[in-house]
């Protein structure tokens, strides 16, 4: 047991100190860049953002609004059924599991839902709040690209089921009254399934996109076109970036917890 321990400390020291790749981290350059590289970045996270703004708004603000009338829905139902009944067992489970959902919206907010006015918002007088500005924006997507993928991770499922397992095991040892069990159970993990697959994805796409936009000319990949009003093309940040199967990864870890559970998301 102590070598398993020795060993796991070891390797996890060396995953540690392996240097984060310099094409991964668009954060690094942000001083080096000259003005109208700056400014062509603030316009292409700002175009990212405000593509994204409108179907996260929807999901967030949707989803919201349809467990709250779920809420409403089995505070009806509650109130006119009677103690000890299958009808009174099935409002709380519901009224319950709905109103945790709305919770955790809250205490998780969609990043791409409330980021892109906040980034408008943020002044640009000076260079340096032009760069605190950009690195707002490229956190603000890389926060939505992580929540995103861990939307959708095993521990979104995981949860589900076992609430699921847990009260359809108890209401069937409880009550005869399989119809409505079965109603309650199925349409609950049926809704929760509908959220996790209707989340939004895109900024995933974005981020793993910007990463590589952002410093580009660090890697000497040619000049860029330029406007007519001589500003870089925003167009060529996209076509300058490498194939997929060409870029290496860098360790990153993030961890989130989450209505549907807490996991730990690792990208080598």
């Amino acid at each position: 047991m102590r070598w398993v321990v020795v060993v796991s400390l070891s390797l996890l020291a060396v995953v540690v100190e392996v240097p984060r790749a310099e094409a991964q981290d668009p954060y690094s350059c942000l001083e080096e860049l000259e003005e109208a590289e700056l400014d062509a970045r603030l316009a292409m996270v700002d175009q990212r953002l405000q593509d994204h703004k409108l179907g996260a708004r929807l999901w967030w603000y949707g989803w919201q609004a349809f467990f709250g009338g779920v809420v409403g829905y089995q505070i009806f139902e509650y109130a006119r059924s009677e103690p000890g009944t299958t009808q009174r067992w099935t409002s709380v489970i519901g009224m319950v599991g709905a109103s945790l959902a709305t919770v955790q919206m809250w205490i998780f907010p969609l990043t791409a839902a409330y980021s892109p006015q906040r980034y408008r918002r943020m002044p640009t007088s000076t260079r340096a709040e032009r760069e605190a500005k950009l690195r707002y924006g490229l956190e603000s997507i890389e926060t939505a690209a992580t929540r995103e993928t861990l939307a959708r991770g095993p521990g979104a499922h995981a949860l589900p089921i076992l609430w699921s397992a847990t009260w359809a095991t108890t209401l069937s040892l409880k009550f005869d009254d399989p119809g409505r069990i079965a109603f309650l159970i199925v349409g609950g993990f049926v809704i929760t399934q509908g959220r996790i697959w209707t989340g939004p994805q895109r900024a995933i796409g974005d981020w793993d996109q910007v990463r590589w936009s952002v410093c580009e000319h660090r890697y000497g990949r040619g000049p860029r076109r330029r406007g007519e009003q001589g500003e870089p093309d925003l167009d060529d940040l996209d076509q300058l970036e490498p194939p997929m199967a060409a870029r290496p990864r860098g360790p990153q870890a993030h961890f989130s917890v989450m209505g549907a559970g807490a996991q730990l998301f690792v990208t080598f």
